[in-house]
């Protein structure tokens, strides 16, 4: 059973999200200006990601969703093509 460093026992969603995480590499300055908006610490609030297939788009979204929810809050995903 994997546990939180808490004690508590981890659900799998937790456990997948956080070796999301660690595989995560590059994009620090994309993460880095997220944050900043998130922190308040940036006028920007809107961040358009956009570009071809296959390029890492959904995994850096997941990065800052994984941002968002270490800052305590919450991430909505939208797809343009749904609206």
């Amino acid at each position: 059973m994997d546990r939180t460093s808490g004690g508590s026992v981890a659900r799998t969603s937790e456990v997948l999200d956080a070796a999301r995480g660690r595989g995560f590499v590059g994009r620090d300055q994309e993460v880095a200006a997220v944050r900043r908006s998130l922190e308040g610490r940036s006028p920007v609030r809107v961040h358009l990601v956009h570009g071809p297939g296959g390029i890492g788009k959904s995994t850096l979204l997941d990065a800052v969703a994984r941002e968002a929810r270490t800052l305590g809050r919450s991430a909505v995903y939208l797809d343009a093509r749904e609206l």
